[in-house]
């Protein structure tokens, strides 16, 4: 099967980022408010990790350069 990637490694070190910043922000959070912030902790992580985003996919685009 084809690892399909479309993020580069600097896209991916901020994602992560962002995953921990916002689990951060999730910890002090409460209610409904703390369940968005853990979807958006969920969504960051498993992009940076997989190197595949979504939303980059339906718009068409890609940091990832491609090797020859």
């Amino acid at each position: 099967m084809k690892n399909i990637q479309n993020e580069n490694v600097v896209d991916r070190i901020i994602r992560f980022l962002v995953a921990a910043g916002t689990a951060i922000a999730a910890l002090y959070s409460h209610g409904a408010a703390r369940n968005l912030w853990i979807v958006v902790v969920a969504i960051a992580l498993i992009s940076s990790l997989s190197g595949f985003s979504l939303f980059y996919w339906l718009i068409g685009i890609k940091t990832l350069r491609e090797r020859k």
